[in-house]
């Protein structure tokens, strides 16, 4: 079971996330670890971040950003954050579509 600090720092790592200029929830179920590994090499090249985290702690970094409060309809089951404040990460991936 996770302390309360422990809560704490996730929440807060998740409000890191959703302040990005572009968020991408995307579910990687069915993915390999190879595939995530280079998903996340990819990201990294280009200045963005790629995040595992629970899903309580990604609604509970929502109460920072409560324009993206819609998106907590999409922690269901295995996702990953995208994010970065620099980029258009749908034109990131198209590019690096493997």
């Amino acid at each position: 079971m996770a302390t309360n600090a422990v809560k704490v720092r996730g929440a807060n790592v998740a409000r890191q996330v959703w302040a990005n200029k572009s968020v991408i929830v995307a579910n990687i179920r069915g993915n390999t670890t190879v595939k995530c590994n280079t998903m996340r090499a990819v990201l990294g090249e280009s200045k963005a971040s790629m995040k595992f985290m629970k899903n309580s702690m990604a609604v509970a970094g929502l109460d920072a950003t409560p324009e993206r409060a819609q998106l907590a309809n999409l922690l269901h089951g295995q996702v990953v954050f995208l994010s970065s404040n620099e980029l258009d990460l749908f034109k990131v991936m198209a590019a690096n579509r493997q």
